[in-house]
């Protein structure tokens, strides 16, 4: 709804007549400062605190324009709204301008949250009974592993034995790595449920986004218990599937985005692997949303290379390139952070080299 200087309401759309029960023309034209608004159908006149409830946060909002503040936002809970039923609503208030720049009165939009409100309380139950369960399981197996340890000790002498706690710890090792992957599903498996009650673009970007990191990371952890090894997996493999897994999850097409990924021979172990995944990820999600803008194609490439004990990883696009603005120590890109601060984890260095498209040269040890 919109009102004058003088606080007197001059527009009352469908949306807040259903909200509220009180139909547009028992208010435009009526107000005043204090919202005190004569209805005579009824024993006692209609105010807005009447309509949303008495509360000190919505009279906040009328001296908006008096004060000539830029926006005044608020979200509340109505116990009792004009048809008798409690709400979440969110508010924000602003001033209304005419073309010259001259302001006019303020404009005040009220959105009904209660739907989000319920799906967050249900996720965060949800968090806390997955929170409370990983906690039981992760003393069961501190106990379990307890228990191992001291049977070792106590029968080091006989060889048969020891070698069959060994293979019992190895297979524990192995449950630890697949219950960490599911729970790493689980948690992207909430981040989705959770995007279907975001209407926000940016905030269901920013939810996507957490989500392709989780899944990089839950990769890793699969990888290593279906591995012989259960420290360090074939990267090149591991590449091969996060690419394809990052394509389907943006929705581009091969034929518009060319993969090319060269790692063979590549063992990392399980704390090289995830901070380097964790940077590609970042570099193919740049890449996808922002390299081939429009209809425009290209191609994505990846050479993993070790030199001795040093991996030499160099990443390239050939799209429009990164903005001379961006840089490696001052951005405020969220993803060029995570990498520089991803590169430090390995104790390593990063270089971007501009051009015809993109370079990222990353080198680390072994």
């Amino acid at each position: 709804f919109a009102i004058d200087l003088e606080g007197k309401i001059i527009a009352w759309n469908r949306a807040i007549e259903e909200m509220t029960g009180v139909a547009a023309g028992d208010m435009v034209g009526k107000g005043g400062h204090e919202y005190s608004i004569p209805f005579y159908g009824q024993r006692r006149p209609i105010t807005i605190d009447l309509v949303f409830g008495d509360s000190e946060e919505i009279r906040k909002m009328y001296p908006v324009v008096q004060k000539k503040e830029d926006k005044f936002t608020s979200e509340i809970y109505i116990q009792r709204l004009y048809g008798g039923k409690g709400a979440h609503l969110w508010f924000v208030a602003a001033p209304l301008y005419d073309p010259y720049g001259n302001i006019i009165g303020a404009i005040e939009s009220i959105r009904d949250v209660s739907d989000q409100k319920r799906a967050e309380e249900a996720l965060q139950l949800l968090t806390e009974d997955l929170a409370a369960k990983v906690k039981e399981r992760t003393a069961d197996l501190e106990k379990t592993n307890l228990l191992l340890e001291e049977e070792i000790t106590f029968h080091k002498e006989a060889e048969s034995k020891i070698s069959a706690s060994l293979n019992e710890k190895e297979v524990l090792l192995r449950e630890i790595h697949h219950r960490v992957k599911n729970n790493l599903q689980v948690v992207a498996s909430l981040l989705n449920l959770q995007s279907g009650y975001i209407k926000d673009a940016q905030t269901l970007a920013v939810i996507k986004d957490s989500q392709n990191r989780i899944k990089a990371m839950a990769l890793i952890h699969e990888r290593i218990y279906r591995s012989e090894g259960l420290d360090r997996i074939d990267y090149g493999d591991y590449l091969e599937k996060i690419t394809q897994s990052l394509l389907q999850s943006y929705g581009v097409s091969p034929r518009k985005i060319v993969m090319k990924v060269d790692a063979k021979n590549i063992v990392l172990h399980i704390d090289k692997a995830i901070p380097c995944s964790l940077i590609i990820n970042e570099l193919l999600s740049n890449s996808f949303k922002h390299a081939f803008p429009n209809d425009r194609t290209g191609v994505v490439q990846i050479d993993v290379k070790l030199d001795g004990d040093t991996v030499r990883l160099l990443y390239s696009d050939n799209g429009v390139g990164l903005p001379e603005s961006i840089t490696l120590d001052r951005t405020e890109s969220l993803g060029i952070r995570l990498i520089s601060g991803l590169v430090q984890q390995l104790k390593g260095t990063v270089e971007i080299q501009r051009g015809e498209g993109t370079r990222f040269l990353i080198t680390f040890n072994v």
